[in-house]
């Protein structure tokens, strides 16, 4: 098992110059088809809220095959002017937008006064992958470049690389961020991504300029459960780290807040049918099965967001997370979604000037990855406010959470 990024990082200064700035320059956007509306209504199998309006366009991108989208729109409540826009990116293959419940964030709570983005003065996006209209869903996920062709792929066949594939989520926030029917210029265009949806959005930070200067194109990210491919070296590889105890906030980083809470213990390893998925998202069929190759565990190194180029200069991002420190009785036992977090977080990050980032602990989960799917999750560093609540305020309302909210954040 070869060093990894954050393991470099003894002194932050040291990391900064090594890390933080290194990529140069970052990896290449794609293009958005012009989207068409799907006079029909949003495809019942997609898991679009009953509120949006739906469109169908095309992703294209480097290294990959092109790629159907749906996605789904919903105008904000001026509060008292439109804020800005939140883009939800679903966990798994983003086939469903609604997979992880993320619809709680439009329609709202009852427990929390039935709070939602829309009403809180922001336009919210959803999406679905792999979904063409009128054909139904083709069974597509962003982040297989080969749209799972299997022996029927056209040449020339782009090499299975979820690096590369994740061009896709990053050029559609891109194209968000610069088109007016969707996000107001001036106003925040934030991202809120879960599992899979939050591997999404790191990649879109490490390596697609979300960031950046002069292409950035997100103000605040949110990230839910993870980022879940931060290393999937750590993921895939056989036999795996040894560990003794749970390394999520060790040390006590200034990023793990005051009263988060203990995390207890979970793998690195990806489970089941999340290893089987990234066999094919990395074209590499030995992921957690035998004695893995030098070369395979360096490949999969290699195309993990915490790599040796990736960019930690999130200057004009403020930055979120939130992940399961344990899970409540009878629900399940802790998976590689906090290790993985803790692996992107555990690095010389760069936010905006007085803006710092927190990485937060939720308890009580339901699930390995429920951090807001019951009013029983606590997030201690928030007032033990439910995980759904202490995510809203943490988007919308700064009086009640240790950071900025999702607000146009000025590039100088």
């Amino acid at each position: 098992m070869k060093t990894k990024v954050a393991t470099l990082c003894i002194v932050a200064l040291v990391c900064l110059s090594v890390n933080a700035l290194a990529q140069n320059p970052p990896l290449l956007l794609g293009s958005v088809a012009t989207p068409q509306l799907i006079t029909t209504g949003c495809p019942g199998n997609a898991g679009f809220s009953s509120r949006m309006t739906c469109y169908s366009t095309t992703v294209s991108c480097p290294g990959t095959y092109d790629i159907p989208l749906v996605f789904g729109f919903l105008a904000g409540t001026p509060n008292p002017s439109i804020r800005g826009t939140i883009v939800l990116l679903p966990g798994s293959s983003g086939g469903s937008a609604s997979a992880d419940g993320e619809d709680i964030f439009i329609s709202g709570a009852s427990y929390y006064n039935n709070n939602n983005y829309p009403a809180a003065g922001y336009n919210v996006v959803e999406m679905a992958w792999g979904h063409a209209i009128p054909l139904g869903f083709l069974g597509m996920a962003w982040e297989d470049t080969t749209n799972d062709c299997g022996n029927n792929c056209p040449p020339p066949v782009p090499a299975s690389s979820i690096q590369a594939a994740a061009c896709r989520p990053a050029t559609f926030l891109n194209y968000i961020a610069g088109n007016s029917n969707y996000h107001t210029s001036g106003t925040g265009m934030c991202a809120q991504g879960f599992s899979g949806g939050s591997g999404a959005v790191g990649y879109a930070l490490a390596w697609y300029a979300a960031s950046d200067k002069s292409l950035g194109y997100l103000d605040k990210a949110v990230l839910i459960s993870g980022p879940v491919f931060s290393n999937i070296e750590l993921g895939c590889e056989v036999p795996g780290p040894i560990q003794t105890f749970s390394p999520v906030c060790s040390g006590s980083p200034a990023f793990c807040p005051t009263g988060n809470g203990s995390w207890d213990f979970a793998p690195y390893f990806y489970e089941g049918t999340v290893a089987g998925a990234m066999r094919g998202f990395t074209g590499d069929q030995t992921c957690r099965l035998t004695n893995t190759s030098p070369q395979s565990d360096q490949n999969w190194l290699n195309m993990s967001i915490v790599e040796g180029n990736a960019s930690f200069n999130y200057k004009y991002t403020v930055l979120s997370g939130f992940a399961c420190g344990n899970v409540a009785s009878g629900s399940g036992t802790m998976n590689n979604s906090s290790t993985q977090a803790w692996t992107f977080f555990n690095n010389p990050i760069i936010t905006p000037t007085n803006v710092p980032y927190f990485f937060y602990n939720v308890l009580n989960c339901s699930g390995s990855e429920g951090v807001y799917a019951t009013p029983n999750t606590q997030v201690p560093a928030i007032n033990n406010e439910p995980g759904f609540n202490a995510i809203f305020d943490d988007m919308t309302n700064s009086i009640k959470t240790h950071t900025q909210v999702c607000t146009s954040i000025p590039h100088q």
